[in-house]
């Protein structure tokens, strides 16, 4: 932290530090589904994300003792953000809320944005945060009882003439946990069945080469499209919002089997166009142009292109095909990304 704020002119230590960790604790408390998009935005210097936010950031100050109220222009409320993203990713990395904070922070970094702390390595945080997450979520956990069911009930039959606190222990208390036991059993099973099927879905995509999004071949896909189509056909078999156990391995073998060795630079805007004709249910939402830029611009897409893509040429027109050329591969990545965070934001 105190590395963090040099750049401020700010030596911090004793109370000043203390300050400052406070601030950041009680705006990390502060995230939720409901902000985060907007913190995010704000930590890579989106001001007018930074408005709709500050108020939260002035409160998380004031409940540490701050005598002023920072505007959007100050250095220091968007530094306060970044710190807030790092502390929830350290503090809690298996929450719903950190791996939807490592997806927005990794498609700013696509977006070639910096976050308001200099050196920060908020991006490297996200990518690390990710990877636990993808293989805690799908830690298999053997379903079987700490005892077999014969026991458990034999014991809790027994149960009825003991006490419990000086009050015999009731049949209801008996059958009520039972009952507790018996859904956490079934809870385990359908969580070990879901990394099954998610494992056998993946295995099953990788290994096929037919595009289900087209109805054709991969070979037959165009080839500005494949990237997109791929990520959203692998995040359709993804299961919860972790995103799958080498993802990028994944992506790969579905392209590298159509198109060779992956390294070709495609024109963002014309892989969007070309994605858009098969993918009408996937990505309909932007809630962020920075932090969604292959969800707004097919949003721009649907609404200025035509749906059928041999005019997809014509759409690319006035615009002149000038959008910046990335890896097959960073493309497919980032609508990955993306369809992961809106499901987790409730869009998909």
């Amino acid at each position: 932290m105190p590395a963090w704020w040099r750049p401020f002119a700010v030596e911090l230590e004793g109370e000043p530090l203390a300050r400052v960790r406070g601030g950041v604790e009680a705006l990390r408390r502060a995230l939720s589904r409901e902000n985060v998009v907007d913190v995010v935005a704000y930590a890579f210097g989106d001001e007018a994300a930074g408005q709709r936010v500050i108020a939260t950031i002035r409160l998380s100050l004031a409940t540490n003792g701050a005598t002023y109220s920072p505007g959007v222009g100050d250095a220091e409320p968007p530094a306060l953000a970044a710190a807030a993203l790092a502390d929830q990713l350290a503090v809690a990395p298996d929450s719903e809320l950190a791996t939807l904070i490592s997806l927005l922070v990794l498609s700013a970094d696509y977006s070639e944005r910096q976050p308001a702390i200099e050196g920060m390595r908020l991006a490297d945080y996200a990518a690390r945060q990710l990877e636990h997450r993808s293989a805690s979520a799908r830690r298999l956990v053997l379903a079987k009882a700490d005892q077999p069911a014969s026991e458990l009930v034999s014991g809790a039959l027994r149960s009825l003439e003991a006490t419990r606190e000086g009050e015999p222990t009731s049949l209801d208390w008996i059958l009520a946990a039972l009952a507790e036991r018996i859904d956490e059993i079934a809870a385990r099973i359908d969580d070990e069945h879901a990394i099954l099927r998610e494992q056998l879905r993946l295995q099953t995509w990788a290994m096929q080469a037919w595009c289900d999004a087209a109805e054709m071949a991969w070979s037959e896909v165009p080839a500005e499209a494949r990237p997109i189509i791929a990520a959203v056909e692998l995040a359709q078999r993804t299961h919860g919002t972790a995103p799958a156990i080498g993802a990028d391995a994944l992506l790969a073998s579905v392209l590298d089997t159509v198109s060779g060795p992956l390294g070709d630079m495609l024109d963002a805007e014309g892989a969007v166009a070309a994605a858009g004709p098969y993918i009408a249910g996937s990505l309909r939402h932007a809630p962020h142009e920075l932090l969604f830029p292959l969800a707004s611009e097919l949003a721009r897409w649907r609404t200025e292109g035509s749906e059928s893509y041999p005019t997809v040429a014509r759409w690319l027109a006035p615009r002149g095909g000038s959008g910046p050329r990335r890896e097959e591969m960073a493309i497919a990545l980032q609508a990955y990304r993306e369809a992961l965070a809106l499901r987790l934001l409730g869009h998909e």
